[in-house]
């Protein structure tokens, strides 16, 4: 477990950047083989997928706080291309970036459930209610 513990400490050093996972099992002190098999078993979900994740939640924190437009926070956590962020970005939370940053959701909690990164929303705008006067 500890070889888990020091791998997930590069990955959030560096969760910005590119981290291969030779460098994970070289940090780790096992084999590359043995350390996907670790943290797999340790995490629920293989190392990439993790990062990936992990990209994803801090740009969605970005663009939640009235970060950049999405070109550039795509391009600052990684992705090449708009179209790249976007994608991967309604893949992880099902909703695309352009309608988070409009901020037509608010975020309440970001977390790791059943294979699946979620977030919490309530709609920024409340319905009035549509309730008929009289008897």
């Amino acid at each position: 477990m500890e070889s888990v513990q020091k791998a997930l400490w590069l990955m959030e050093s560096r969760f910005r950047g590119e981290v291969s996972l030779d460098e994970l099992s070289l940090v780790a002190g096992i084999s590359r083989y043995h350390f996907a098999h670790v943290f797999a078993r340790a995490t629920g979900q293989s190392a990439m997928r993790y990062m990936r994740g992990r990209r994803l939640s801090e740009a969605a924190r970005v663009l939640a706080n009235g970060g950049p437009d999405i070109l550039t926070v795509a391009l600052d956590f990684g992705y090449g291309s708009h179209e790249a962020f976007t994608r991967a970005f309604r893949d992880q939370f099902g909703v695309t970036p352009n309608r988070f940053a409009r901020n037509t959701i608010s975020i309440t909690s970001i977390w790791w459930r059943r294979s699946k990164w979620m977030i919490r929303s309530r709609p920024w705008r409340r319905r009035a209610s549509s309730k008929a006067g009289g008897c």
